[in-house]
């Protein structure tokens, strides 16, 4: 893979930073600058390397991707009838295009000691609850994709259940892209 597509990404990861500087996220900063040097060092994975000896990611790799813009309310609540589950009475957080959109999600009050968000809300308000797990269990450091994803995160679920607690319905997570 060539050396301009893995720095197309690391200029852009600049940019990101710029723009996610002031979200009272600053404890994650090390973090994605460690996944960015990482798959600056990493490139893209070709044929070559084991792993990948079927997959040609070059297509990939040469389009120039962005960050998803937040869709308009109305198309998310149009995309969500057809990602809900008739007759579920459940906890629901909807996502689309990777961000959290609160006014179609619809969350219940939880047991004692059960903390449900999304990922952006948890690293400013609970950081004390994320940060022992975020960037431990896909590790980067030998994935390109996972330390690309590593970098730029933005938002997801944050659920953290307590030993022993049994929750009184399910939680549905809903990722839509529009």
């Amino acid at each position: 893979m060539t050396e301009g597509t893995t720095e197309l990404y690391v200029s852009n990861f600049a940019e990101f930073e710029k723009q996610h500087a002031t979200n009272g996220q600053a404890w994650t900063q090390p973090i994605r600058r460690a996944a960015i040097s990482r798959f600056a060092a990493l490139g893209f994975p070709t044929t070559r390397h084991e792993e990948w000896k079927y997959t040609n990611v070059a297509p990939i790799a040469r389009t120039p991707f962005r960050m998803a813009p937040r869709p308009s309310q109305e198309r998310a609540a149009e995309a969500l009838t057809t990602a809900t589950i008739a007759g579920l009475t459940c906890i629901q957080l909807v996502f689309v295009n990777g961000h959290y959109v609160p006014e179609l999600s619809s969350p219940r009050p939880l047991p004692q000691g059960v903390h449900l968000s999304n990922l952006a809300a948890a690293l400013g308000q609970a950081p004390h609850q994320v940060e022992p797990h975020l960037a431990r269990y896909a590790a980067y450091e030998d994935h390109a994709f996972v330390a690309l994803n590593t970098a730029f995160m933005q938002d997801g679920v944050a659920l953290f259940i307590p030993p022993g607690c049994v929750m009184p319905e399910p939680v549905h997570l809903v990722f839509i892209t529009l």
